[in-house]
């Protein structure tokens, strides 16, 4: 893939040919600058001053040169012969000099002239830069990083091909560890007077994370009496967002202005590298800067130390875990162990993130097989997977009395300004007996005890503790080597042996607090008033007031009464907040809790229940003498289940009263009235403890109602009739019976 992304500018030189721009006797000076950390990749140059180079002999596209190094540390100057060809890429030459006359857009190296296993990227941009005094066209490369690569950034002057800065640096840890190499002085061009405009970045390039935004300081200067307005552009590729925060100043002579160029990049935007361009331009005086931006996508490293043990004992390794680019996630391990070798890592699960960007595990071995071995450990997050070589030695069991030195866990994770522990573990091999002192030997900021210092091992085994205290303020982000040695004797004839464990020195964590509820939910019905309680609890030293606020969800309906203020401590503060509501209904209650530049919350479910008081019908009626009745219903609303007492209020000369006067969470009574006077009438149910009530009206009628016929006749008529029928009926049969007995 072509490394130019949109946005570069045109080419400001054809190049026709690959050769060499330089000539016997030129020469050009580089100082260096390195920084570097416990595990830097740069450490063979750490303490190199500066780099002449000086050429020999140039012709075609093949050239020769001498480099001398120089160093800090007072050693002899180091003197190399570099020779290659500029046009095909073969030799040594890729860092020092590149051929004449090429620009943005240009192969490093002629394709027609370059094997498969040349690396040829494209030039990114041509810009015009101050190195020795003088304002110089010249060409940037940047090759960003792999994962466990380095990031460099390659700038030759245009015209000559010599390189007047490289810079380096490596992503590992994020500990920053880096290399700075720019032109000093050279004998190829003379410093500039006339009138000119140089525009220029800091730095020319950087990562970007997908989701972050980065920015560049620009800086304008006049050269030579330059004076004047200056007008600034952006151009830049669309799938970035980008933007100047000045685009137009005055510049006085020989004076320098400033902007800032600010990046912004999608979250969802692939790996890419993107050239932007920034135009300065003083009537007509046109010069450009470029800067390149190269998206980062989260990933993580793997690092395995080796581990050695004697056959029959248990050997460890550390494995580490290392977030890069904002990656947040938790990584799974697994391990392959060769024939004779048996392995297992504790734990298999770790997870990283911007804040704890570095974990470890623990991998334990043994093998009754002495020999060399190479095992496997890969991790996998579901996404992204690589994997670790990790070697092992299993060394022969002595044949003389010794000891083996075991340390569990071989990796302390610790806080700036805390301390952490592990266990040495002192085998007797081959009948060894005596005492062994243990001596902790680490980086500067780290103390080291053991307790106890001098182990006597006269049994199979024995333990010691060693204590490590980190001083607070000590680099964070890193892992710190710390040798712990084991001696039986002294001098020349002691019994040495050491193991090494790691020091994951994390940033403490800040003071802050906490908020819990004593529930995360309660109910209570709508004629009673609830409570809610909580707990806030500094944490890391935290002491401080805090402010409370409180949210409400659905905002109506639900009132709370909190205290506005309280005092925190490392022990739990107490703190209640009384509620009231008349509407029924299901709130969610948050306690937002603020102070020390942190704000916390606890979130509460409330359930307010009721209920509703119905009636059959809204008015019931009887005749005046005779009852009338009407159904009184309660039915729950939100888990309504506590006791509801009834009541009934009727007016003077009428009579109510209720078939049940308690119902618990739900049911019906039966509300039945009467009244001798004609009339309509109010009659109120109460629920008293609940201030509900409903009203029916209760109507009596003016009149009794008459009484139905039978045969046309009032009944009582009817029946008195009928009865003297019956009467005389009979006594008509009993004269007929007894004259017939005469006769």
């Amino acid at each position: 893939m072509s490394l130019l992304a949109s946005g570069a500018m045109p080419l400001t030189l054809a190049a026709t040919h690959y050769a060499t721009a330089v000539s016997p006797e030129n020469t050009w000076t580089l100082t260096a600058i390195v920084e570097c950390s416990i595990y830097c990749p740069f450490r063979s140059i750490e303490n190199v001053s500066g780099i002449l180079l000086s050429i020999k002999d140039a012709s075609s596209s093949l050239a020769t040169l001498n480099e001398t190094y120089t160093f800090r540390n007072e050693t002899r100057p180091r003197v190399a012969v570099l020779h290659g060809d500029l046009n095909s890429g073969s030799g040594n030459l890729s860092s020092v000099l590149i051929a004449g006359g090429l620009a943005a857009g240009d192969f490093v190296y002629n394709p027609a002239s370059t094997d498969s296993q040349t690396f040829n990227p494209n030039i990114n941009a041509t810009v015009a830069r101050v190195y020795a005094g003088a304002l110089r066209e010249v060409n940037v490369v940047t090759l960003p990083e792999g994962v466990s690569e380095i990031t460099e950034t390659l700038i030759w002057d245009q015209i000559s091909g010599a390189v007047v800065e490289m810079d380096l640096s490596d992503p590992a840890y994020g500990t920053g560890d880096s290399v700075s190499i720019r032109l000093a002085s050279t004998n190829m061009w003379s410093q500039s007077t006339a009138k000119d405009l140089g525009v220029d970045s800091n730095p020319l390039s950087q990562g970007l994370v997908p989701g972050h935004q980065t920015s560049f300081r620009l800086t304008v200067t006049g050269f030579g009496g330059l004076t004047g307005s200056i007008s600034l552009s952006l151009t830049h590729p669309s799938e970035i967002g980008a933007y100047l925060n000045t685009t137009a100043f005055t510049l006085n002579s020989d004076e320098t202005g400033y902007t800032t160029l600010t990046v912004t990049a999608p979250s969802n935007l692939a790996p890419a590298l993107y050239v932007l361009n920034v135009t300065a331009q003083s009537g007509l005086t046109v010069r450009y800067a470029a800067v390149t931006v190269f998206i980062k996508p989260p990933d993580f490293l793997l690092f395995a130390s080796p581990t050695f043990f004697p056959a029959g004992q248990v050997g460890s390794a550390i494995i580490l875990v290392v977030s890069l680019n904002d990656f947040n996630g938790t990584i799974g391990l697994s391990l392959a162990n060769p024939i004779g070798l048996t392995g297992s890592c504790d734990p298999t699960l770790l997870s990283v993130n911007t804040t704890d960007s570095l974990s470890a595990t623990d991998c334990t071995f043994s093998s009754s097989t002495p020999g060399s071995y190479t095992a496997s450990v890969t991790g996998n997050n579901g996404q992204l997977s690589h994997s670790q070589t990790l070697y092992v030695t299993v060394t022969p069991t002595p044949t003389a009395p010794d000891f083996y030195m075991n340390v569990n866990p071989n990796f302390l994770d610790i806080a700036q300004g805390s301390s952490a522990t592990t266990t040495v573990t002192l085998t007797a091999l081959d009948g060894f007996k005596g005492n062994i002192t243990l001596t902790g030997v680490g980086e500067l900021g780290l103390f080291e005890t053991f307790t106890p210092r001098t182990v006597n091992l006269q049994s199979t085994s024995a333990t010691a503790v060693m204590s490590v205290q980190v001083r607070p303020g000590l680099q964070t982000g890193i892992p710190y080597d710390i040798k712990i040695i084991g001696a039986n004797g002294n001098g020349f004839s002691a019994l040495v042996h050491t193991a090494i464990v790691d020091a994951i020195v994390n940033r403490p964590p800040p003071p802050d607090f906490a908020i819990t509820a004593d529930q995360e939910s309660i109910s209570f019905d709508s004629s009673q008033s609830g409570m809610i309680g909580f707990n806030i609890a500094g944490q890391n030293g935290f002491a401080s007031n805090v402010t409370l606020a409180t949210n409400i969800s659905p905002g109506e309906g639900l009132s709370l009464d909190c205290p506005a203020r309280i005092s925190v401590t490392s022990s739990p503060t107490p703190g209640t907040c009384s509620l009231h509501s008349s509407p029924p209904g299901l709130y969610q209650v948050t306690l937002i809790a603020t102070g020390g530049g942190s704000s916390h919350s606890a979130t509460i479910t409330v359930t307010i229940s009721d209920f509703s008081l119905t009636s059959s019908s809204s008015s019931f009626s009887a005749n005046a003498g005779s009852r009338g009745a009407s159904t009184i219903t309660i039915e729950p609303l939100y888990g309504f289940t506590e006791k509801v007492d009834l009541t009934v209020s009727a007016p003077s000369g009428v009579s109510c009263s209720l078939s049940q006067t308690t119902l618990i969470g739900s049911g019906t009574t039966t509300l039945t009235c009467n009244s001798d006077t004609p009339g309509a009438y109010k009659v109120t149910v109460y629920a008293p403890a609940y201030r509900k009530t409903i009203e029916e009206t209760f109507t009596v009628n003016s009149q009794r109602q008459p009484a139905s016929t039978l045969l046309g006749l009032q009944p009582e008529l009817f029946y008195a009739i009928l009865g003297s029928i019956i009467v005389f009926t009979i006594a008509l049969i009993a004269i007929a019976v007894v004259l017939k007995h005469r006769h």
